[in-house]
């Protein structure tokens, strides 16, 4: 619930409009809502007899909170505007500008019910500068917390939790630095704060960390929220704080599935589950309705992905006798048409389940019709959308087309602006007329669905609000099913450029998905700036393998693999453990060169002597693959040519590598133990060292030197081109995953983004190259280079050096040495230069056994290769 915050003032004598005030309050806390009207209008008639033009403002505000919450939206407008009015004309008092505060407040309640967020805020931050002008602390500290439920209704995530900790007045901390290690101290912070305001400031809190993917803290946020409330014996927030609890597992449940981690997703799933039925259990009065329609909601999703089917019809038949019900409000519809999707979703997997698509279709046209009747666009747009693209789905006898219904969405969301509705409708529609044989119309429609998702970047991941939404099934697929529209029977330029354009806004897509932020910027195309470099794209379809071919002169050539999936997928799955096992030679030759007549064959005609770099935007499974490894039958691609990998050829900048180079090592030789996780010696860690200083002025941080505090204190000191950590590491497709070892603890991906980033501001500062010596990819995660993506995308360095898994320590410093040399002997060298011809001698070194691929191939070079 948000705040309707009581400023301080002294406690009036008993009155009879006094006495049906207070009798108003008890039938509005107890959800008698029709009761608290009666009373609180007889209340202004006795204080608007009186000439009590204050108490009668304030009197309405509270009546017109009463009326929404039946629903009656324009009645309870009506009657706000009358209360400010009334204020707009009160003499200039002290005790006006705390009435006129709190009328604001309630003001914004009603925006926001509304679905006008934006307005509610500026409400909101009028009424803090009243709240400020009476030195009020608590009315102001409550008036945050509301502004940050309307940041977060906006997508603001980052500005709504640092919003939080600005009421708090919690020092020296933004949202994006906060950690696990934090929390005790932001709690303790809050422990000054009147209770009522903790339960609900952490409660808000804990929500927006879910939305900003930060898991782990919400959940400490959110149980400490639920201890409060119970402490007050509040059942409404204490139910309010388990519902978000169960939405916070759901959101594991959802990270999980994407890892098809399935056993951590059923645990997930049950904890969420049970938050959701706690809740309900406490949510026992009416106004609790609307908490406990939400949890068996979310709960009745859960239950269906697990399959509990008698549980299943259990619930359904408590939750149809209270949707009937429901008073028309903002509210009600999006819980209509969340039954509604839920009951689609289970005749899916149950074709002979009782309730009809036909009455499926129906429930979402009530409510659109309710919407309609409240005049609100969005959740018209929202409801109509579902209708049509059910109705297209299952030939339902519906007044419109399908088409017809989908237009009228696009319209409504086009209206009010709402980019996150109106791609849904556009995809769809282009589903439509793709299925219909309609090429030009199709790619249109795609093109606007694609168009406003880049809109979307913007907004701060807006999408990520729907407790249901997973961008593998309602964002990835608009990327892929255009290309493969646009890469159909023979494209022309124009479409190949479009394709190339949609598979790599899908990798920046999925690293802004990945850390739950738009977090990768363009810049220069760097392919404009090295005649020598070619560039290869992949996109890996449900029958094909498609492969776009980008000359130095910017014409492109496709070459279509007919080959599915499953069998890629296999196929890149046996290299990746093959080249993990040195003895495994002739296995990783063959897979090796299946690959190559996939991506490089098609071409080879066109790698004249001119090409001396290729340069690799791959897809999914194929970033987990040493693209250097790839095998022609006589000789392995880094013989003939340099490598590098990148999500985006706009991403890193096109500045070459600068000479001299200064360099920051760090790492850590000997065994360590953190978190329950040992983690083995690297002997040959000092070696890397001292190579690089005998090469190049450096700075090293060693073992128990190399501590978070220590390497932010030498990154913040000054400038370093090269930044070399030699320490365990590992990528994962979960940023949670995604760490480096440090002495005293593990540092994930934020953490050092964060620690990177500060000095990243300057483009002389740039780290030019990041090394990272002794990671490796997580075992078994098909997408675990997109850890190593988002490492190099998130810490701005111009380049990532990377291991794909991890390699005799002895071999890794032989190699690190022969390419520093290499970059420091030779001012024109490129760094996938350097990089191949390292890996060529060390391959070459006849006093050692490591000319199989395990020793030398895992090193990969993302982003910028000059």
């Amino acid at each position: 619930m948000l705040l309707p915050i009581q400023a301080q003032q002294p406690i009036q004598n008993q009155s009879s409009a006094l006495s049906l005030v207070r009798t108003g309050q008890k039938y509005y806390d107890t959800g008698q809502f029709s009761e608290a009207i009666k009373v609180l209008e007889q209340a202004a008639k006795v204080y608007e007899a009186q000439g009590d033009i204050l108490k009668q403002a304030q009197t309405l505000s509270w009546m017109s909170l009463a009326q929404q919450k039946l629903g009656r939206t324009q009645e309870a407008q009506d009657t706000i505007n009358l209360s400010v009015s009334l204020l707009e004309t009160a003499p200039q008092t002290k005790e006006r500008v705390s009435v006129f505060a709190r009328v604001l407040n309630n003001q914004g309640l009603l925006l926001l019910s509304r679905g006008q967020a934006e307005n509610a805020l500026e409400t909101w931050q009028e009424a803090e500068k009243l709240y400020t002008q009476l030195n009020d602390r608590i009315g102001i500290t409550g008036n945050q917390i509301n502004q940050a439920q309307a940041l977060e209704t906006l997508g603001f995530y980052r500005r709504s939790c640092n919003t939080v900790i600005k009421a708090f007045k919690i020092e020296n901390l933004k949202c994006e630095e906060l950690a696990s290690e934090s929390l005790n101290s932001v709690l303790k912070t809050l422990q000054t704060q009147p209770k009522s305001l903790q339960v609900l400031g952490l409660r808000s809190f804990g929500n927006v960390l879910r939305l900003l993917g930060k898991l782990n803290e919400s959940q400490t946020i959110l149980e400490q929220s639920l201890t409060i409330a119970q402490a007050l014996n509040s059942p409404l927030d204490e139910s309010k704080s388990l519902l978000a609890l169960g939405n916070t597992q759901q959101a594991f449940t959802n990270r999980t599935k994407d890892l098809k981690q399935t056993d951590l997703t059923q645990i997930s799933a049950l904890k969420a589950i049970n938050y959701y039925r706690q809740a309900t259990a406490i949510a026992n009065s009416p106004n609790h309705s609307l908490t406990t329609l939400q949890a068996q909601l979310n709960e009745l999703s859960l239950l269906i992905e697990l399959e509990k089917w008698s549980e299943i019809e259990e619930l359904l038949r408590s939750l149809q006798g209270q949707m009937d019900n429901l008073p028309a409000s903002r509210t009600s519809v999006y819980l209509k048409v969340n039954f509604a999707r839920n009951l689609a979703n289970l005749k899916e997997r149950q074709q002979n389940h009782l309730f009809s698509w036909q009455e499926i279709g129906n429930m979402f046209n009530l409510a659109a019709e309710q919407a309609k009747s409240i005049k609100d666009k969005r959740a018209e747009s929202y409801a109509l959308g579902y209708l049509g693209q059910l109705g297209y789905m299952h030939k339902l006898s519906i007044l419109s087309t399908p088409q017809a219904l989908l237009e009228r969405s696009l319209a409504l969301a086009q209206t009010v602006n709402a980019p996150e509705i109106a791609y849904r409708w556009q995809w769809e529609l282009g589903r439509i007329y793709r299925d219909r044989g309609e090429k030009e119309r199709a790619i249109a429609a795609y093109q606007a669905a694609f168009d406003t998702l880049q809109i979307l970047r913007g907004d701060l991941m807006v999408l990520n609000q729907e407790i249901q939404f997973s961008f593998r099934e309602q964002v990835e697929p608009v990327y892929r099913e255009f290309a493969e529209l646009l890469l159909e029977s023979q494209p022309s330029q124009a479409d190949l450029k479009k394709a190339r354009l949609a598979i790599e806004a899908l990798q920046i897509a999925e690293l802004d998905n990945y850390f739950q932020d738009a977090c990768a910027n363009p810049k220069e195309n760097i392919e404009r700036v090295d005649p020598q470099a070619a560039v290869i794209y992949t996109a890996i379809l449900p029958k094909r393998l498609e492969v776009i071919f980008s000359r130095p002169d910017g014409t492109l050539k496709l070459y279509t693999n007919t080959v599915s999936q499953a069998e890629v997928e296999n196929t890149l799955l046996r290299l990746q453990n093959a080249l993990r096992e040195p003895d495994r030679l002739r296995e990783v030759k063959a897979l090796s060169q299946q690959v190559y007549r996939w991506l490089i064959a098609p071409f080879e005609e066109e790698l004249d002597g001119k090409i001396q770099t290729l340069v690799f935007v791959l897809d999914g499974v194929l970033q987990n693959i040493p693209i250097a490894v790839l095998y022609n039958g006589k000789q392995y691609l880094v013989e003939r040519y340099a490598t590098a990998v990148t999500p985006g050829l706009r991403l890193f900048g096109s500045k070459p590598f600068s000479r001299p180079f200064e360099a920051l090592v760090t790492g850590i030789s000997e065994e360590r133990r953190i978190r329950e996780q040992d983690f083995t010696a690297l002997n040959y860690v000092q070696n890397e060292w001292k190579a690089i200083q005998s090469i190049a002025p450096s700075k090293a941080l060693f073992n128990a030197k190399f501590t978070k505090t220590n390497f932010e204190e030498e990154l913040n000191t000054r400038p370093f081109s090269v930044v070399h950590i030699a320490t365990h590491g590992q990528f994962s497709s979960d940023p949670e995953g995604t760490f480096i070892l440090l002495w005293d603890r593990v540092l994930n991906v934020r953490d050092l983004d964060n620690l990177l980033q500060p000095r990243n501001r300057l483009e002389s500062e740039i780290v030019d190259l990041l090394v990272l010596s002794a990671c490796e990819t997580a075992a078994g995660d098909k997408r675990a280079s997109l850890g190593l993506a988002g490492v190099a995308v998130r810490t701005g360095a111009r380049s990532t050096l990377a291991t794909l898994w991890q390699v005799n320590d002895e071999s890794t410093a032989a190699l690190m040495s022969l390419f520093y040399q290499k970059l420091s002997e030779n001012p024109a060298i490129a760094k996938a230069e350097a990089l191949r011809q390292a890996q060529l001698e060390l391959w070459k070194n006849i006093t050692q056994d490591w000319q199989v691929p395990f020793f030398w191939a895992s090193y990969v070079l993302v982003g910028n290769w000059l």
